[in-house]
């Protein structure tokens, strides 16, 4: 695949060249991309062949220019009521971890996330949510961080008034 834009305002011009392979027989797909920013990148992923719902990728990118590597390790689950996901990210300066899950059950969602820099020996995030749907109405509340605390209620009242603080 072959994409591209073009900015007239400032001349800039970006384009990309994508293939992707999929290999039936070992049941895993390779992704490789290479843009105007002259950086390459790969991602080899197997999917619903250990768990159903499961997914696993690695994905690696380079800039030959300036010899920049960095990794990224995937692993995703999703059943019914549920999804999870672990990424451990590689660079020059160390791994990072993140993970997070969402569940829901009979219109109750609850979700975490969460980051870890072992390097620093530290959470980088936590943000949690909790919500409600029932029929025309959404109720949801997040915290980041323990700092931002966020929430919005919202209803459908008839087919010409909606409300939502």
């Amino acid at each position: 695949t072959v994409n591209g834009t073009s900015n007239n305002d400032t001349g800039r011009v970006n384009a990309s060249l994508e293939t992707k392979y999929y290999f039936s027989d070992w049941g895993f797909t390779l992704k490789e991309k290479w843009n105007t920013d002259n950086t390459l990148a790969t991602e080899l992923s197997v999917e619903d062949q250990l768990i159903k719902g499961s997914k696993l990728a690695f994905s690696a990118n380079f800039a030959p220019q300036s010899g920049k590597k960095a990794g990224t390790l995937k692993s995703a689950l999703k059943a019914d009521h549920f999804n999870a996901n672990a990424d451990i990210d590689f660079d020059y300066g160390g791994a990072l971890f993140h993970g997070s899950a969402t569940l829901g059950h009979q219109g109750w969602l609850a979700g975490a996330q969460l980051s870890f820099d072992p390097q620093q020996s530290k959470l980088t995030k936590t943000n949690f949510a909790v919500g409600y749907q029932a029929g025309d109405f959404v109720l949801h509340t997040n915290v980041n961080d323990g700092q931002e605390f966020t929430g919005s209620v919202y209803q459908k009242v008839n087919s010409q008034l909606e409300s939502g603080i």
